[in-house]
């Protein structure tokens, strides 16, 4: 399952290269940045996806989705339309969806926009 933060720009809206610098200065480093279609980033972050409250009594198990261990990755995509900006996660842990959040406003708040999430 999706989740998805949408940024709905109003006057003021940042260029693609705005998003591709934005994108490099708020991960610093720490994610690989790869734009893998015109307009639509893919940024992976270290580390897999963990359950927050694994072996916590009455914690639910943390969907695997079929994946074996080894190819479970953290990862986020960016999404850039003419008026709006997507940050979206696909099945992923509190870590990622947390910095997608975070994301997300910082978009929202720079370009005084209003935030979807």
């Amino acid at each position: 399952m999706a989740c998805d933060r949408f940024v709905h720009f109003k006057k003021q809206k940042p260029t693609h290269d705005d998003v591709q610098r934005i994108l490099e200065n708020f991960f610093g480093g720490c994610g690989g940045i790869e734009e893998s279609r015109a307009n639509w980033w893919i940024i992976t972050l270290p580390g897999k996806p963990s359950a927050t409250f694994e072996g916590i009594e009455g914690t639910p198990p943390f969907p695997r989705m079929g994946h074996d261990e080894e190819d479970l990755k953290r990862w986020i995509e960016v999404v850039f339309d003419k008026g709006s900006l997507d940050v979206l996660t696909r099945v992923q842990d509190e870590f990622t969806n947390g910095i997608a959040d975070q994301l997300a406003r910082a978009f929202a708040r720079f370009y005084r926009g209003t935030l979807d999430m």
